[in-house]
Protein backbone atom coordinates (compact mmCIF):
# COMPACT_ATOMS: atom_id res chain seq x y z
CA UNK A 1 0.00 0.00 0.00
CA UNK A 2 1.38 3.39 -0.91
CA UNK A 3 1.78 6.25 1.56
CA UNK A 4 -1.12 8.25 0.09
CA UNK A 5 -3.34 5.15 0.06
CA UNK A 6 -2.47 4.44 3.69
CA UNK A 7 -3.19 8.07 4.61
CA UNK A 8 -6.61 7.84 3.01
CA UNK A 9 -7.26 4.50 4.69
CA UNK A 10 -6.31 5.80 8.15
CA UNK A 11 -8.52 8.86 7.69
CA UNK A 12 -11.54 6.67 6.92
CA UNK A 13 -11.26 3.97 9.60
CA UNK A 14 -12.66 3.99 13.10
CA UNK A 15 -14.86 7.10 12.83
CA UNK A 16 -16.79 6.25 16.00
CA UNK A 17 -13.60 5.74 18.02
CA UNK A 18 -12.21 9.01 16.71
CA UNK A 19 -15.45 10.79 17.66
CA UNK A 20 -15.47 9.19 21.12
CA UNK A 21 -11.89 10.35 21.68
CA UNK A 22 -12.78 13.86 20.46
CA UNK A 23 -15.74 14.11 22.85
CA UNK A 24 -13.72 12.77 25.78
CA UNK A 25 -10.84 15.16 25.11
CA UNK A 26 -13.16 18.15 24.78
CA UNK A 27 -14.86 17.18 28.06
CA UNK A 28 -11.49 16.89 29.77
CA UNK A 29 -10.29 20.23 28.42
CA UNK A 30 -13.55 21.87 29.51
CA UNK A 31 -13.02 20.59 33.06
CA UNK A 32 -9.39 21.71 33.12
CA UNK A 33 -9.97 25.08 31.45
CA UNK A 34 -13.61 26.07 32.02
CA UNK A 35 -13.06 29.69 30.99
CA UNK A 36 -11.88 28.80 27.49
CA UNK A 37 -14.37 28.83 24.62
CA UNK A 38 -15.62 25.35 23.68
CA UNK A 39 -14.67 26.02 20.06
CA UNK A 40 -11.05 26.32 21.12
CA UNK A 41 -11.28 22.96 22.88
CA UNK A 42 -12.75 21.41 19.72
CA UNK A 43 -9.91 22.86 17.68
CA UNK A 44 -7.37 21.42 20.13
CA UNK A 45 -9.03 18.00 19.97
CA UNK A 46 -9.14 18.04 16.17
CA UNK A 47 -5.48 19.07 16.02
CA UNK A 48 -4.54 16.24 18.40
CA UNK A 49 -6.34 13.72 16.19
CA UNK A 50 -4.73 15.11 13.04
CA UNK A 51 -1.25 14.95 14.62
CA UNK A 52 -1.83 11.37 15.76
CA UNK A 53 -2.89 10.38 12.24
CA UNK A 54 0.16 12.13 10.82
CA UNK A 55 2.45 10.24 13.22
CA UNK A 56 0.86 6.93 12.26
CA UNK A 57 1.32 7.61 8.54
CA UNK A 58 4.90 8.87 9.01
CA UNK A 59 5.81 5.74 10.96
CA UNK A 60 4.22 3.52 8.29
CA UNK A 61 6.07 5.27 5.45
CA UNK A 62 9.42 5.17 7.30
CA UNK A 63 8.95 1.50 8.16
CA UNK A 64 8.00 0.69 4.58
CA UNK A 65 11.06 2.44 3.14
CA UNK A 66 13.53 1.22 5.78
CA UNK A 67 16.28 -1.01 4.43
CA UNK A 68 15.78 -4.66 5.22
Amino acid sequence: MSGPDFTQHIASVCPSERQNFRVTLVDYLTMQFPGVDSGAHMTTANNAIALAQKDIVTTFVKHKTAPK
